[in-house]
């Protein structure tokens, strides 16, 4: 199933419209264990999706254990330079769902979001050494993404 196969789904109290993006879902159990192994490389080791105090969900990126790199405008996504942006892994927090998709058609997709249209997720490679965080606040995090080719020169 690709992006394009979805028309919309249901996240929260947001409509996430998902348009115009190729990528492939993950079956469950393969999500399963990439997102146990990007918990184990990247989120506090106390981290627990549900946080009994608030009663709510522990957003992934409000709990990183490495340093963060940088923090960039969520508009400013298409100009990070990667060294492979082909079949990376985007992670919809919310949705709870795995794709592999280039990072040229993440960045279409979260471009084409309405200010309405929330998103958490987070964009990494196989090798597990670097994240970008996409936040519902507007800005990327940006852990073990070299700082000094990151921003592609005039855009």
């Amino acid at each position: 199933m690709t992006f394009e196969d979805l028309s919309s789904c249901v996240c929260r109290r947001t409509i996430i419209v998902v348009n115009s993006i190729n990528g492939k879902k993950q079956e469950e159990s393969y999500k399963d264990i990439v997102i146990s192994k990007y918990i184990e490389a990247f989120l506090k080791k106390d981290y627990c999706f549900f946080d009994n105090k608030t009663r709510g969900r522990n957003l992934m990126w409000c709990n990183f254990e490495r340093e963060r790199d940088r923090i960039i405008a969520t508009e400013e996504l298409e100009k990070v330079e990667l060294q492979d942006k082909k079949d990376l892994f985007f992670y919809l927090e919310r949705t709870e769902e795995l794709y592999i998709a280039d990072y040229e058609e993440i960045c279409k997709y979260v471009s084409s979001l309405e200010p309405w249209e929330e998103i958490d997720a987070a964009i990494f490679d196989k090798t597990l050494e670097w994240t970008i965080a996409v936040t519902h606040e507007d800005i990327s995090i940006l852990i073990g993404v070299e700082i000094n080719t990151l921003m592609k020169e005039g855009k």
